[in-house]
């Protein structure tokens, strides 16, 4: 919060701290923990795309779907595939 307040104020770091009173090592301090922070957010390894069936495609070998919740759909044979999207979107409403 100190650092955003010194951020929006527009004053350079010795007048922002001569101004309110406190040492300029405290708002150095702040700012160097607030990148080290920043840096130490791991970035995700994973990311999730909207998927929507443009026509039914009939499978004939096994599939496996994982959902947001991690529960697991195994499909064998042949389907349909506006069932299976209807399947799916009441397993992920289920969530």
């Amino acid at each position: 919060m100190l650092v955003r307040r010194w951020q929006a104020s527009g004053k350079s770091q010795s007048e922002y701290c001569r101004g309110v009173g406190i040492p300029p090592q405290r708002l150095h301090y702040w700012r160097q923990r607030l990148a080290e922070d920043d840096q130490d957010t791991p970035e995700p390894k994973q990311h999730f795309v909207a998927v929507r069936v443009l026509e039914a495609v009939v499978v004939r070998e096994a599939i496996e779907i994982v959902l947001t919740n991690g529960r697991v759909v195994r499909v064998r044979g042949a389907v349909d595939g506006e069932l299976l999207r209807q399947v799916l979107a009441v397993t992920e409403a289920r969530c």
